[in-house]
C-alpha cells in the first residue's frame, strides 16, 4: 500500500494528510485533494487522529463488495452517501456507517 499526499480543506484552513493512494477513488466525497506540486506555505501536517479529535473529519466504516470493512476518512462537511457506488483500492463501497465510542463512566 503506497502513501500519498492529500489536502484537507476545513474553515478555511488546509489540512495535510498522508493516506493510502486508494482514497484516489473517492477523494472527492471524502473532500480531499491531491496535494499540489508546490507545497502551500499554509498547511497544516496533521495526522488522522488529531483531526478527527478537532471535529474537522470524522472517521467513516466502508463495507466492500468483497466482504471486507474499511476505515475512511471523511471531512466534516461531507455526506457519507457519497461513498457508496464509489471505489476504494480495486473494490466498490457498498455500506457506509459512522465509527463510534462512547467512554461511560
Amino acid at each position: 500500500m503506497t502513501k500519498k499526499s492529500y489536502v484537507l480543506v476545513s474553515g478555511g484552513v488546509q489540512y495535510a494528510l498522508h493516506l493510502s493512494s486508494d482514497y484516489d477513488g473517492i477523494k472527492d466525497a471524502c473532500g480531499l485533494i491531491d496535494m499540489p506540486s508546490p507545497v502551500p506555505d499554509n498547511a497544516v501536517d496533521e495526522t488522522e487522529t488529531s483531526i478527527c479529535r478537532k471535529g474537522k473529519a470524522i472517521k467513516v466504516s466502508v463495507g466492500l463488495e468483497s466482504g471486507k470493512r474499511r476505515k475512511v476518512i471523511v471531512g466534516s462537511t461531507k455526506t457519507i452517501k457519497g461513498l457508496i457506488g464509489k471505489t476504494f483500492g480495486s473494490s466498490v463501497i457498498k455500506s457506509a456507517s459512522v465509527v463510534q465510542h462512547i467512554r461511560l463512566g
